[in-house]
């Protein structure tokens, strides 16, 4: 018998090749929903296979990952790989998205609007996830973790590629260049096939392919940015693919709290 995440995962891939394909979605389906559903809650009345919690990665936890993965970038492929990994740990985190959810992210999914903010167009493959959700991702006050700015980055990079193949890519990132400012504000790069994936594998030798990183691959991405920022291995084992969202969830549950608290104390 397969695990709930298991069938949620395969549901997500097939409709990420329907919509590349321009057809229509079959997890959106009513009996798709109920059976997942269903399944799910079968798996909680037996106790079959319990769900492991994701350890959160906190907003100060995640600054300090981004800034090592910056400082690690020496060469063009790894900026590349950093630009990736940052986008897909600032964007995670400020959509609260889950590893599933980036994995299938496509170029037309996101928007960038005027004031540089980030219009998401959620994947409705998930269970509780409404059909056509949108989220909105603001832009932040400091741009080294600024989730739009990051995304930006990232696709240079993957303009570059789409455009100019390994060459391309090289030219953008043969230099060093200072992350000195916003870039969220900027128009953004053309990309000529907006149904491809947003997160893309790259290999060793700085290749970019145009398949989409699964979510066992940004899994182990956030673990291996965590263990690069000098984590113990105990806190690496911790965290995972489902990180960015607990992160998010519990930095919205301690900003509701401080928010109670200071009105209790001027109401």
């Amino acid at each position: 018998m397969y695990s709930i995440a298991t069938l949620s995962r395969w549901v997500a891939s097939i409709n990420y090749w329907h919509r590349a394909s321009g057809l229509p979605l079959p997890g959106r389906s009513a009996c798709v929903k109920d059976a997942l559903a269903n399944a799910r809650r079968a798996y909680k009345q037996n106790g079959d296979r319990p769900t492991k919690r994701a350890h959160p990665l906190r907003i100060g936890e995640l600054e300090g990952i981004v800034g090592a993965s910056r400082r690690d970038a020496t060469t063009w492929a790894k900026r590349a790989r950093e630009r990736r990994d940052s986008a897909l740990l600032l964007v995670g985190f400020a959509g609260a998205l889950r590893r599933c959810e980036l994995s299938v992210l496509t170029i037309a999914d996101v928007a960038q609007c005027r004031d540089g903010d980030l219009r998401i167009q959620r994947p409705g493959s998930h269970e509780g996830l409404v059909e056509g959700s949108i989220t909105h991702v603001q832009s932040s006050r400091d741009h080294t973790m600024c989730a739009p700015c990051a995304y930006r980055r990232w696709l240079e990079v993957v303009s570059a590629v789409d455009g100019f193949g390994r060459p391309g890519v090289i030219r953008l990132l043969h230099q060093d260049e200072e992350f000195e400012g916003h870039v969220c504000l900027s128009e953004a790069p053309v990309v000529d096939d907006p149904a491809l994936p947003v997160f893309r594998a790259i290999r060793a030798n700085g290749n970019i392919n145009s398949v989409a990183l699964s979510g066992a691959a940004i899994h182990a991405a956030i673990r291996r940015r965590a263990a690069l920022a000098g984590h113990p291995h105990e806190f690496v084992e911790r965290v995972g693919g489902e990180s960015l969202r607990a992160g998010a969830a519990a930095d919205r549950l301690d900003n509701d709290s401080q928010r109670d608290r200071s009105l209790r104390r001027t109401g």
